[in-house]
């Protein structure tokens, strides 16, 4: 939709292949977006959050037309009163803690422990064990190797 109302030069193209066609195979969101949210129910604020969020962000549909503005802003601010207000309306968010478990105000002290070992036992045994593989592997063919060619040495003596 923001797209389409821009100036953008390949808007065209966009309109062709817009994602509601593509994936929904509909060119009818501007109008089911709202049927949807008029046959939500009370219990389902996770659902009217994302829509409400929707409007929030610009969302228009159905309400593009010039003059359609007030209407929006009242359907807006009746989803927004049905999530977070009551029947007083909509509370004031000057003083209100909006995401209280997002971001503590206090954050106790961290103490970091020093680390025992730099590297994890699995990348240390992935450092070690091909060199210590290697080395019995030369250990065994060195001590082969060695007795078979004494025992040439001195059968040609």
């Amino acid at each position: 939709e923001t797209l389409l109302a821009s100036p953008w030069e390949h808007r065209v193209l966009w309109q062709r292949e817009q994602l509601q066609r593509v994936y929904y195979n509909t060119t009818e969101a501007g109008e089911e977006f709202f049927e949807r949210l008029n046959r939500l129910g009370m219990h389902q604020r996770d659902v009217r959050e994302v829509f409400y969020l929707c409007l929030a962000l610009g969302f228009k549909g159905r309400f593009i037309h010039p003059g359609d503005e007030f209407l929006l802003e009242q359907l807006k601010a009746s989803n927004l009163k049905l999530l977070v207000g009551g029947p007083m309306g909509i509370p004031s968010l000057e003083k209100a803690e909006l995401f209280p478990g997002a971001c503590p105000l206090s954050t106790p002290e961290v103490i970091q422990q020093p680390r025992r070992f730099r590297f994890s036992l699995l990348a240390l045994a992935a450092i070690i064990g091909p060199v210590a593989v290697f080395s019995l592997l030369y250990f065994i063919y060195w001590v082969f190797l060695n007795s078979i060619s004494e025992k040439i040495l001195r059968a040609g003596a």
